[in-house]
C-alpha cells in the first residue's frame, strides 16, 4: 500500500504517512465489526451516567435521614431519596443551606460586621429584614470618629531604638533630657572656667610677666571655644528631641573642643619652658586644669555619642559627596604640617637645632590635627546622618580659626595647629604669625561645602 501524497510504502495498520505526515485514505470496505458500547456503569453497580441525558449521577447510596435538634427547620431529605432511588430520572442535587454566624457587630468586639443582611444565607422559614434595617446594621459597626476599634493601635513609622526615635517619626516623643546633654553642660561649664580664669602665671620679667589667659595665646581662641560650645549645645538639644544627627553634631563639636583645649595647653607650655631657661618662677592656674577637664569631657561626649552611630533606618548619603568630603578633610588636616621657607618637615615633631621646645607643644599640634582628620574622614565615610553631624561639628573650631586668621580679624589670630613650620611666629606667643597655608584654607572650605551639599541632599531625601 502506498501514500497518495508522496508514494511511500505504508502498512495496513498505519493511519498517517511516516514520511510526509499526510492522513491515509483507505478505499477498502469499512470494518463491519461494531465498536464495543461505552460502559456507563460498573458491572453489578450503581449507574454513573444517565443513559438518556448523559448527566453524572451520584454513585453513593443516599444518606440516612437525621433530625436536627435546633429551633431551625431541618432540610427535607425526601428529594434526595427520591432522586437516588430512581436512577433513570434526570435530577439535580439540591444544596442544603449552610449555617452562617456573622462576627460580633459591636465596635468593642474587634472588626465590625459591614455586610448587608441580604448577603447572609438564611434557613428555611427565615425572612430578610427590610432594606433600612440592613443599612443600619452595616453602618452601626463603624465608630462615628472613623477610628480603629478598641484593641488596635497605630504602628509607628519609625521604631523605638531604646533611647529615642529615629528621624522622621510620625509621632515624635516629647523632649527628654539625655546623658549627652548633661555631659555637654558640664563641658560648657569647664570651658567657661578655662576662658575667664588664668591659665598660667609667670614671674614679672619682660614679655613673660604676669598671668596668661586663653586669649593671650591667640586673639581668636576665646571665640573659637565659645562657638564650639554653641554647636555642642545645639546638637545635644536636637538629640534630646529625637534627631540622630544631633548626637553626631554634639560628638563632633566635643572632639573639636578637645583639640582646641590641647592646642591652648601646648601653647601654654612654651612660656613655661622659656621661664625655666631664664630661671623665672611660674605656676599653672585654675584655667589650665579647666582646659584639661574640658578636653576630657569633650572626648567623653564623643564616646557617648557613638551609641547613635548605628543604622538610622534611612537611605545613606551620596557616596561621591562623602568621598569628596573625606578628601577635603585630609587636606585640611595635612595643610598645617606643610613646611614653608627653609623649614624641614621634621620640625612638626622636633625642635630646630639650637632650640629646646617642649614635647607637649608638638603633641598638642598633632592631637588637634588628628582629631580633625578623624571627625572628617570617619564622619563623611559613614554616609549616615550621624556621621554628617560629626564631620561638621568636628571642623567648627578649625573653620573659625582659619576664617579669622586668613582675614586677620583680630590682633594676632592663629590658625589650626598655630601655623606652619618655618612661618613667622611658629612656636612663639604674642607674635604675629603668617596666614594659614592655602591647602588648609581650601581643605576647610571644601569640608563645609560638601557638608552643606550632603545636608541639602539628606533634606530632599526626607
Amino acid at each position: 500500500m502506498q501514500c497518495d501524497v508522496c508514494g511511500a510504502e505504508v502498512g495496513p495498520e498505519q493511519r498517517f504517512c511516516m514520511d510526509c505526515g499526510a492522513r491515509l485514505h483507505r478505499s477498502g470496505p469499512a470494518d463491519p465489526t461494531p465498536a464495543p458500547p461505552l460502559e456507563l456503569a460498573p458491572p453489578g453497580g450503581h449507574p454513573m451516567f444517565d443513559p438518556v441525558t448523559g448527566q453524572l449521577l451520584s454513585a453513593l447510596p443516599p444518606p440516612p435521614p437525621r433530625s436536627v435538634a435546633t429551633d431551625r427547620a431541618p432540610v427535607d431529605p425526601a428529594p434526595i431519596d427520591a432522586a437516588a432511588s430512581d436512577p433513570d430520572a434526570t435530577r439535580a442535587m439540591p444544596l442544603a443551606p449552610v449555617p452562617f454566624a456573622p462576627p460580633d457587630p459591636t465596635p468593642a468586639g474587634g472588626v465590625g460586621w459591614s455586610v448587608a443582611d441580604e448577603h447572609i444565607p438564611l434557613w428555611p422559614g427565615e425572612t430578610y429584614p427590610t432594606r433600612r434595617q440592613a443599612v443600619e446594621r452595616s453602618v452601626s459597626a463603624v465608630p462615628p470618629t472613623m477610628q480603629m476599634p478598641g484593641g488596635y493601635a497605630a504602628y509607628p513609622t519609625e521604631a523605638w531604638d531604646g533611647d529615642g526615635w529615629d528621624d522622621g517619626a510620625a509621632a515624635r516623643p516629647a523632649f527628654r533630657v539625655k546623658p549627652l546633654l548633661v555631659l555637654t553642660i558640664l563641658t560648657v561649664v569647664a570651658v567657661g572656667v578655662a576662658i575667664f580664669t588664668d591659665v598660667i602665671d609667670v614671674g614679672a620679667q619682660q614679655s613673660l610677666g604676669g598671668p596668661w589667659k586663653v586669649n593671650d595665646f591667640g586673639t581668636n581662641l576665646t571665640v573659637a571655644g565659645l562657638v564650639s560650645c554653641l554647636f555642642m549645645l545645639a546638637g545635644a538639644l536636637a538629640w534630646c528631641g529625637g534627631y540622630r544627627w544631633g548626637a553626631g553634631l554634639a560628638g563632633g563639636a566635643g572632639t573639636g573642643l578637645a583639640g582646641w583645649a590641647a592646642l591652648v595647653i601646648g601653647l601654654a607650655e612654651l612660656p613655661l619652658a622659656q621661664a625655666d631657661r631664664v630661671g623665672i618662677g611660674w605656676s599653672r592656674e585654675l584655667g589650665y586644669w579647666a582646659l584639661i577637664a574640658a578636653g576630657g569631657l569633650g572626648l567623653v561626649t564623643f564616646v557617648v555619642s557613638l551609641a547613635r552611630v548605628g543604622n538610622d533606618g534611612r537611605a545613606g548619603l551620596d557616596p561621591w559627596v562623602a568621598a569628596l568630603g573625606a578628601m577635603a578633610a585630609i587636606a585640611a588636616a595635612v595643610g598645617p604640617l606643610i613646611p614653608v621657607g627653609s623649614a624641614d618637615v621634621t620640625e612638626n615633631y622636633s625642635s630646630p637645632s639650637g632650640l629646646d621646645w617642649p614635647t607637649l607643644f608638638f603633641a598638642a599640634r598633632l592631637a588637634q590635627l588628628g582629631l580633625l582628620l578623624m571627625c572628617g574622614v570617619f564622619g563623611f565615610l559613614l554616609v549616615r546622618r550621624y556621621g554628617l553631624g560629626l564631620a561638621i561639628g568636628g571642623t567648627v573650631v578649625s573653620g573659625w580659626l582659619v576664617l579669622t586668621a586668613a582675614t586677620e580679624q583680630t590682633d594676632f589670630p592663629i590658625g589650626p595647629a598655630q601655623t606652619n613650620p618655618g612661618a613667622a611666629g611658629y612656636a612663639t606667643v604674642v607674635t604675629l604669625v603668617d596666614a594659614p597655608h592655602a591647602v588648609t584654607v581650601v581643605g576647610v572650605g571644601l569640608v563645609f561645602f560638601f557638608g552643606l551639599v550632603a545636608t541639602a541632599m539628606a533634606l530632599i531625601d526626607s
